[in-house]
């Protein structure tokens, strides 16, 4: 067995909201298998399966087809939600990736060198960081910014950044300060996850929502908009903001 005698056929679904990179389901012939690495010089068998076993993955969403293709070395299949393909499209997210879209479930899929998506995925989660901060500084500025179009976006988000990275942590920022005008409940679940992960006491994250809040609010003053909700005076104050209890 050699990569150019395997043909790509399927990959694992995303299970809900985001996307998965993950080794394909090959064909060698008649034989369905997957592979232990993508990166060895041949193929090393992982485990084999029948027609009849991948068409219930299908049925119960598991794996989803995909378009099929010669196999390559080091590459892997990236499948993204519709939720997830949703939000990118609307920040505007572009790259040069041969997206194709999967046969019968409809979902955007990829073969592509796995090294691509890390670009790609940093690439996702700088548009959404972007859009969903440019629609809260209209908000704060008095312009209607799509509160829950944030909200959506940066849950997609955090599917995009790595546990402890910058990106994250100006997700879970921006999460902040949409859920302490409209869920409290969910804004202490994100306090809850901000100190399990960086560390921060419930202050200490609530200080920096104070913090950003004010830099979205005086951004968006100096572009000659009139704050609304969160107010030109109350911009300094941390009275709008909810009292964190810890974990």
């Amino acid at each position: 067995m050699n990569w150019e005698s395997l043909e790509v056929v399927a990959a694992e679904a995303p299970m809900g909201a985001g996307y998965v990179a993950s080794r394909p389901v090959f064909r060698d012939g008649t034989s369905l298998l997957r592979v232990q690495s993508v990166e060895t010089r041949i193929p090393l068998l992982f485990s084999r399966m029948g027609d009849e076993e991948l068409q219930e993955l299908y049925s119960s969403s598991v794996m989803v087809p995909l378009p099929v293709s010669p196999a390559v070395r080091g590459y892997i299949a990236l499948v993204q939600s519709r939720p997830f393909s949703a939000a990118i499209d609307r920040a505007g997210q572009t790259d040069k990736i041969s997206w194709a879209i999967s046969p019968r479930f409809g979902l955007r899929v990829a073969y592509l060198p796995s090294a691509d998506v890390i670009t790609w995925r940093s690439r996702c989660n700088e548009a959404l960081l972007r859009y969903a901060e440019n629609e809260l500084r209209r908000d704060t500025g008095g312009r209607t910014g799509d509160l829950r179009a944030a909200e959506a976006l940066l849950q997609q988000c955090l599917f995009t950044a790595g546990k402890r990275s910058l990106g994250r942590w100006k997700t879970f920022l921006l999460l902040g300060l949409v859920y302490s005008l409209r869920d409290e409940e969910a804004a202490q679940i994100v306090c809850d996850q901000v100190q399990t992960e960086f560390g921060y006491a419930p202050e200490r994250y609530r200080a920096a929502l104070l913090k950003k809040r004010r830099e979205l609010v005086e951004s968006s003053v100096s572009n000659q908009a009139s704050p609304a909700i969160f107010g030109a005076s109350a911009c300094h104050s941390a009275a709008a903001l909810p009292s964190f209890s810890a974990s």
